[in-house]
């Protein structure tokens, strides 16, 4: 499967072509498994892939390319529309634009909708609609306000929300409308008056894959070595409402951190203790239950290095479900050999379905876009210095081509990129508009001059003239 998909995109893009990523994957979480080859060219983004998801074979192309200022794709695209915890996913088989300026972000689509899969290693849509919409962003005076009008398959999306950031003191957003024939409000507020302290409170409609709704407000208050923090939730599913309460404490010291909390809902009510110790690149936890006059004992932890991190965490998490707090564990290993990253994790939904994510990506230098640049990409070395390309609005900007000492990254559909270095010496930092991959003219914005490895790196870019 990989070779065909090589070869169908070195058969469609010129020879100037400059990064091929490569990725594979399957999950119970995304019910769907596949691979995706993406080509990035100095004047258009090209990709296939296939993937099956439900009984169905879904096969996936697009180009995308910059047009008169505006993002154009052919081909298939899936839209992930959100705000304040709004989601509407649509998978569309047409054309698409985007338009964006330093205030405003206008994006329509027309085409076939269907199901689609919506993955890190595959998007892909088995057309069965028509449909066509708008989604658009505008930034006023420290608000942002959304608006999402989309018609899919005949049911009607009009969804309308707002944020607005006050410094670090005062956060709100709210939204509400119909989704996808179905009405729904959310609401959250957070209030910060001291550096130590912080209050919450939010309301949230689920929909999928039942509708649900959860209340929920909180504290906590973080001097230096020491912390509190209690919260109350509720949550209404199926007719059935479940109230619960938790109150905590914790402490650290040095490389230990200690940490006690109490939960009540139902008529369930337990005590955790958890220690978390930190040495190096390791990290050991142990946690004790006590419920209903027993213990039991759970060991977890990880271990993180340049070329690998895994961990075994135990967390207690409040379902809606009607079943209340709940303890789940959690598994994650990403692992790095050179340019191919593996990725594999599991996740408790917040109705208690545990479900499981495996990738892996590979990232292929086949040529050079711009006479007299040559591509290089380090592949030893201990340390690795990584960080993440945004625009202006904070969506990741992909094809981005970034200098670390001698070494040039490309950022992936995420907007990461990473290099691997000899030395843990600080690197000269450059960005390279001009052997940018993402299609169109760009202007780096901020970004520092030099860094090193350990150290998270956010450079902002924006399309240039």
């Amino acid at each position: 499967m990989k070779s065909c998909l090589l070869l169908l995109l070195l058969a469609a893009a010129p020879a100037s072509a400059q990064v091929l990523q490569l990725d594979a994957g399957a999950s119970t979480l995304y019910n769907a498994s596949g691979a995706t080859a993406t080509l990035y060219t100095p004047n258009s983004t090209i990709t296939a892939g296939v993937g099956y998801s439900n009984g169905h074979v879904i096969l996936n192309a697009s180009d995308t390319w910059l047009f008169r200022g505006a993002t154009v794709t052919v081909g298939d695209k899936q839209f992930g529309f959100s705000f304040d915890g709004v989601g509407l996913g649509l998978a569309v088989k047409g054309l698409s634009f985007t338009k964006q300026t330093d205030s405003t972000t206008v994006t329509a689509f027309a085409g076939l909708t269907g199901a689609g899969i919506a993955t890190p290693y595959i998007t892909a849509v088995r057309a069965q609609n028509a449909g066509a919409g708008f989604f658009i962003v505008h930034k006023f005076h420290g608000a942002k306000l959304y608006s999402l009008e989309a018609l899919d398959g005949g049911k009607y999306t009009a969804a309308q929300g707002i944020t607005y950031q006050y410094g670090r003191t005062l956060g709100l957003a709210a939204s509400g409308g119909v989704l996808n024939g179905t009405g729904f409000f959310n609401g959250a507020v957070s209030y910060k008056p001291a550096p130590a302290w912080n209050f919450s409170a939010a309301h949230e409609s689920y929909l999928f894959p039942d509708r649900a709704t959860g209340n929920n407000a909180g504290f906590s208050f973080t001097p230096a070595h020491f912390s509190l923090q209690g919260s109350w939730n509720e949550s209404t599913y199926r007719g059935l409402t479940v109230v619960g309460e938790t109150i905590g404490a914790g402490v650290r010291v040095g490389p230990v951190i200690a940490q006690s909390n109490v939960y009540h809902s139902g008529n369930k009510t337990f005590l955790t203790n958890n220690v978390t110790e930190k040495i190096q690149h390791l990290t050991f936890t142990q946690t004790e239950t006590y419920s209903a006059q027993q213990s039991a004992w759970a060991f977890g932890g990880g271990y993180t290095s340049n070329r690998m991190s895994v961990s075994l965490n135990h967390s207690i998490i409040f379902l809606l479900n009607g079943e209340g707090f709940q303890q789940v564990t959690g598994i994650s290993v990403s692992l790095r050999l050179h340019d191919t990253t593996l990725n594999a994790s599991t996740v408790t939904t917040p109705f208690g379905k545990t479900l499981w994510t495996g990738y892996a990506t590979d990232y292929v230098q086949i040529g050079d876009a711009v006479p007299g640049v040559t591509v290089r990409s380090h592949v030893g070395g201990r340390f690795i210095i990584a960080g993440v390309v945004r625009d202006a609005s904070g969506a990741p900007v992909s094809g981005a081509a970034v200098e670390i000492g001698k070494d040039i990254a490309y950022t992936d559909a995420a907007g990461a990129f990473s290099v691997r270095a000899r030395t843990a010496k600080p690197q000269a930092l450059a960005v390279l508009p001009a052997v940018f991959a993402a299609p169109g003219a760009w202007v780096c914005v901020d970004a520092p001059a030099s860094v090193a490895p350990g150290t998270p790196i956010n450079i902002v870019v924006k399309r240039g003239s």
